[in-house]
């Protein structure tokens, strides 16, 4: 799905300054449904209402120069030179769609040669053959051939079901997110799942988890990767002792 880009200097900038929490209130939801419904930036004069704002809200975006009126409502100022454009997000919606469409198809030449090859050495030698999908954790299950292209909800559902308790809400969120995020990006589906898999047994926060599969397409960077998780879990650690109040000179700096 398309997100509304919000940069990291907008805050204080002078435009921001200038229309005030109230009408930025009105232009971060309003910004939030034209990304949703690919409107280039039009915002429809009724929904002012809609979200619960007033009109002073609007005219002060469009004195601030963040928005300009139109004979329907408003426009956001520069919506194509920052935002996602409706023909980007469909191009990227069409190439996930034929990305999913390979996989699928090398999943189905996968499951033919999964049934066949058994069947095969089963005449050759006479000894039955049977599958034994036994495993000991998360980290070490085998992966079964399916008919249907693998998605982030799948993975997340697999890890989910692997965890020894149900994981927060939040931390399900942002993995899900992840997860999303890097096969979208046309990151392998097994390359993704064993990350992931590493992850879960480090135990890291869910932020890393983009480092940990990094670290497994790419060898050289291995040193690097770590030193990122490990600076990262210092960190982590650091504020956990901060906040129980137990802070000493064992936690590496």
């Amino acid at each position: 799905m398309p997100w509304f880009k919000v940069d990291d200097g907008f805050c204080f900038h002078p435009k921001a300054l200038a229309a005030g929490n109230s009408a930025l209130g009105l232009w971060v939801r309003a910004g939030s449904w034209c990304g949703a419904n690919l409107t280039g930036g039009a915002l429809p004069r009724h929904m002012i209402g809609t979200f619960g704002a007033q009109k002073r809200d609007a005219k002060r975006l469009v004195e601030a120069g963040l928005w300009c009126e139109t004979e329907d409502g408003y426009q956001f100022n520069g919506w194509n030179e920052y935002q996602p454009t409706k023909l980007q997000v469909e191009g990227e919606r069409k190439a996930a769609r034929e990305r999913q469409a390979r996989h699928r198809e090398a999943k189905r030449h996968s499951v033919s040669h999964a049934v066949t090859e058994p069947v095969t050495n089963a005449v050759s030698n006479g000894t039955p053959t049977r599958p034994d999908p036994t495993h000991s954790s998360f980290g070490t299950i085998t992966p079964q051939p399916s008919a249907d292209a693998p998605t982030a909800q799948t993975l997340l559902g697999e890890w989910i079901d692997h965890c020894s308790e149900p994981p927060p809400g939040r931390v399900k969120g942002q993995i899900a997110k992840e997860i999303k995020n890097m096969l979208d990006e046309g990151i392998p589906y097994e390359r993704v799942r064993q990350g992931l898999a590493t992850w879960q047994k480090r135990g890291l926060h869910p932020s890393t988890l983009p480092s940990i599969v990094h670290e497994l397409a790419t060898p050289q960077m291995k040193g690097r990767a770590a030193e990122v998780v490990g600076r990262t879990e210092r960190t982590l650690a650091r504020i956990a002792a901060r906040e129980a109040g137990t802070l000493n000179l064992e936690i590496a700096p």
